[in-house]
């Protein structure tokens, strides 16, 4: 079991073997050597063991049975209703490999009796039934179905005093659609600062609750958007699913399987990979970044990347179009979302001016800068040119264009009684008038 564990699934199906030769006896031994060989792809080996094991053990014989005819998409499952008690080779947890699957072959399996099952020769294209994934519901009843005319019954009868009652497929089916039912629908209302939908490049680190080594196995979404789970089906696409999705969809493909009965699947992801953004400008930091939510408000990005002290707006390019450039300076714009894809770049801010005249030592245009009021505006002007003058005028451009104007008393802001207003980009003062 050691080898098992660790992934080592050809080392384990060497040990099993040796473990059959020490003991020819032991339906374990021959159960474990089917399970791995169905594993690594060697489905005509593991039905060796399934007819071996039909003469040692029956009940571990047709849990065999059912793993190997269930994965099949190509399979043609004859067995019966009756539905065998759980073995204790029912424990191990579900891990992944990467499997080298041998020629295909179509397998008529039957469950323990006389009659041999028939193997036949099949095209190799018969397999991407398995890259399809999922498996309709109703097509596991078909596949747990006996065959018509089929004699046997003396063998139902006895099955059905030994086994327990089990879930019906079309039971299983409804309960774990319902599971994946709510999950979506808790996706779909969650805000996406709050869920993560998994991609290309993500290890997910996928625990069987009830698995007897109760060891985490790491996999990662491959190219495709799909995940190798050979004991839930192989391949099964989960790209754009949340974690609690993926549970519920394994959880019901090992159910729907009987690989594992009544187990819980847990999922969460180990490394972050495919929600990539790019950071560049003027910024200590540039470079890609990885996001860990499905988007992220732009000053959680600003704050690792760093700007620097000229930098004065954030321009954002998605999906090949610029969304409104955000200016530094309003810490409200900086609440922005930024989604996976996002070019961002942190530019300075563009020069900006405002105008003053009148009766002050320097008039003309001035270099605006963020924050200034008037009367910092009329000292960075020269000051006034008479110490009487007591009246401004400031005259801005609404947006339709027009300018509306703004007296203010210089004395009543140096005394307090009036605030001391911010000038705005574009503005235009008057002194004395």
């Amino acid at each position: 079991m050691a080898y098992y564990s660790l992934n080592l699934y050809g080392d384990a199906a060497a040990e099993y073997k040796q473990a059959t030769r020490l003991n020819p006896k032991s339906a374990d031994a021959h159960f474990r050597l089917g399970w791995m060989n169905y594993v690594l792809g060697k489905k005509h080996a593991a039905t060796e063991e399934y007819e071996t094991l039909k003469q040692l053990d029956p009940q571990m014989a047709q849990k065999l049975y059912r793993i190997i005819n269930e994965q099949s998409g190509n399979a043609t499952a004859e067995h019966t209703n009756a539905s065998p008690q759980t073995s204790a080779a029912n424990e191990q947890s579900t891990q992944t490999a990467a499997t080298q699957p041998e020629p295909t072959v179509t397998t008529v399996l039957r469950p323990p009796s006389d009659s041999a099952p028939t193997v036949t020769a099949s095209p190799a294209n018969n397999s991407t039934a398995t890259l399809n994934n999922h498996t309709p519901s109703s097509t596991a009843a078909t596949s747990t179905a006996p065959p018509s005319g089929a004699s046997g019954n003396s063998s139902n009868s006895a099955n059905s005093a030994t086994a327990p009652a089990a879930s019906t497929p079309n039971e299983t089916s409804s309960t774990d659609a319902a599971a994946f039912a709510a999950a979506s629908v808790a996706a779909a209302n969650a805000p996406p600062t709050a869920i993560y939908r998994v991609g290309v490049g993500d290890v997910l680190d996928v625990r069987v609750a009830n698995s007897a080594s109760g060891r985490s196995t790491l996999y990662t979404v491959l190219d495709g958007g799909v995940l190798d789970f050979p004991l839930a089906g192989g391949l099964i696409k989960i790209a754009g699913m949340t974690t609690e999705q993926v549970s519920a969809r394994l959880a019901g493909e090992l159910r729907r399987r009987n690989v594992q009965d009544g187990t819980q699947v847990l999922v969460s992801v180990r490394e972050f990979a495919s929600h990539t953004i790019l950071v560049s400008g003027l910024v200590n930091y540039p470079g890609s970044r990885v996001l860990r939510r499905e988007a992220v408000p732009l000053y959680v990005v600003l704050a690792e990347a760093q700007p620097r002290p000229d930098a004065g707006r954030v321009l954002i390019m998605r999906d090949g179009a610029q969304i409104p450039t955000v200016d530094l300076s309003d810490p409200a714009t900086t609440s922005v979302l930024v989604q996976p894809g996002d070019v961002i770049t942190v530019s300075a801010r563009q020069q900006q001016f405002y105008y003053i005249g009148g009766r002050v030592n320097s008039p003309g245009q001035k270099i605006f800068q963020s924050g200034i009021t008037l009367t910092q505006a009329i000292l960075a002007a020269g000051g006034l040119t008479r110490s009487g003058e007591n009246t401004v005028e400031v005259s801005r451009e609404g947006t339709d264009g027009r300018l509306t104007t703004t007296r203010y008393v210089l004395r009543d802001i140096k005394t307090g009684k009036t605030q001391d207003p911010h000038v705005q980009p574009g503005d235009r003062i008057e002194v004395g008038h």
